[in-house]
C-alpha cells in the first residue's frame, strides 16, 4: 500500500471511498442524507479549497492502483488533528488506519 498526498485528480475516488464507507458504517442514516453530506464535504470547490488551505494535510492510500482510503487532518505549529479517516469497507482490517495515523504524524 502506498500513502501519498492527495491531489485534485483524486477527488472523485475520495468521494467514492467516503460514500461507500458511510453507507457501510452509518446504516441508521438515510441514503440521501449520506450522499448530500459527502457531496457537500467533498464537492469540487470545497475539496480544492481544503487542499490549498495552509496547515491542511490530505493523504490517500492506494493498493494496486486503487484508492482504498484517505485521511484529512490539520496541523498548527507542533500539534495536529485528524479530522476524517476513511478506509473502503473492502480494505478494512488490513492495518490501513494505523498506517494513515503514522503517515499523518510524519506530515
Amino acid at each position: 500500500m502506498e500513502i501519498r498526498p492527495a491531489t485534485a485528480d483524486d477527488r472523485d475516488r475520495i468521494r467514492t471511498v467516503a460514500r461507500d464507507a458511510w453507507h457501510d458504517t452509518y446504516d441508521v442514516l438515510e441514503a440521501d442524507v449520506i450522499d448530500e453530506t459527502i457531496d457537500d464535504w467533498y464537492g469540487d470547490e470545497s475539496f480544492e479549497r481544503g487542499l490549498e488551505k495552509p496547515g491542511t494535510a490530505v493523504l490517500v492510500a492506494e493498493r494496486d492502483g486503487d484508492l482504498v482510503g484517505f485521511t484529512h487532518g490539520v496541523v498548527s505549529e507542533d500539534e495536529g488533528d485528524v479530522l476524517r479517516m476513511y478506509v473502503h469497507p473492502t480494505t478494512r482490517g488490513k492495518a490501513s488506519a494505523r498506517r494513515f495515523t503514522n503517515a499523518c504524524a510524519r506530515t
